[in-house]
């Protein structure tokens, strides 16, 4: 302040603390702010400047936010100018030559065996408490479990496929398709084609079967031999519904000689029409091999048979 200039004084309704307890005292209103008797207040240069150096001594005491910044290893705040300085304490690191030996991996060690501890306390307290869970609630346990076997029980019931039974469809089953059979009576062979019509039987499944495969052999009733056989794919039978298929086969047989009977049925029963010639019937039995996607292996129907069917074709009358 300058020399001469009064002090300032302060409302009734307010006291003033001093900002140094050696150099000041507290005054009432009444009063203005004055040193204690056994000191004298200090002159500085920034009280020479006026009232302003009392904002500026403030603001050297009030820290700035954002201001302060902290460097590893420094032992002060580093700040703008107008941050107060103050003295930070360090904490020393252990060394290697603070530790006992062995010290760092006993504690290691130690600090595993709890964990590990820990894990075999929570395994054995979970244990215990589904012991005690089953050994509590026994009774309900066992009839859930009932319950849900006949449940799963009649869910497969219903909804596992059923192999379907396999049979000649009524009336003529055997369809020409072969405009051009062959027949050689001097080798004893023949082939052809034409369609067999089956009926496929699938009242026992409450859901679509699907084969993954299909395969009709056709055997001659007197000899057992194959005479005619053929695969079906991608053949789907609705449930609870019997259905009639046409399956395409091929005849065909080679016996070495006309005498065969086998042969000699085929040819009799396939031979060129003539007003005067009447043609033999043939007597055949069928099985069918197939595969049903939901069910494991495959599974053979049981042997149908028909008889007094006619031949689906005629040989050329030119035939050997």
């Amino acid at each position: 302040m300058a020399e001469g200039e009064p002090r300032p004084t302060f409302p009734p309704s307010q006291k003033r603390y001093s900002s140094s307890a050696d150099l000041y005292t507290m005054t009432d209103s009444s009063s203005p702010l004055q040193p204690r008797d056994d000191q004298t207040l200090p002159t500085t240069p920034d009280e020479e400047e006026g009232p302003s150096s009392w904002r500026q001594s403030y603001n050297d005491f009030k820290p700035h936010r954002g201001s302060a910044r902290y460097s590893q290893g420094a032992s002060t705040l580093v700040s703008s100018p107008s941050y107060n300085k103050l003295d930070l304490v360090e904490q020393p690191m252990l060394a290697k030559e603070d530790w006992t030996p062995g010290e760092p991996t006993k504690m290691y060690h130690a600090k595993a065996d709890a964990r590990r501890q820990s894990a075999i306390e929570l395994k054995d307290k979970v244990a215990s408490h589904s012991a005690s869970f089953l050994s509590r609630r026994w009774k309900v346990l066992s009839i859930a479990s009932l319950v849900t076997a006949v449940v799963l029980v009649i869910v497969l019931y219903f909804v596992i496929p059923r192999f379907p039974s396999v049979a000649f469809a009524s009336g003529d089953p055997l369809i020409e398709t072969d405009d051009n059979p062959f027949v050689s009576s001097t080798y004893g062979n023949y082939s052809f084609l034409s369609d067999l019509h089956v009926e496929i039987n699938a009242d026992d499944s409450y859901v679509p079967v699907q084969y993954s495969s299909f395969h009709v052999e056709l055997r001659m009733f007197e000899t057992d031999e194959i005479v005619a056989q053929g695969p079906r794919t991608g053949l789907k039978v609705e449930g609870r519904k019997k259905t009639v298929y046409a399956i395409p086969l091929t005849w065909s047989g080679s016996f070495g000689n006309a005498t065969d009977p086998t042969f000699s049925a085929i040819y009799s029963a396939c031979q060129h029409k003539y007003d005067t010639v009447t043609r033999q019937t043939l007597n055949l039995t069928m099985t069918v091999e197939g595969s049903v996607v939901g069910r494991i292996g495959s599974h053979t129907t049981e042997r149908a048979t028909v008889r007094g069917v006619e031949c689906p074709v005629q040989f050329s009358a030119s035939a050997n």
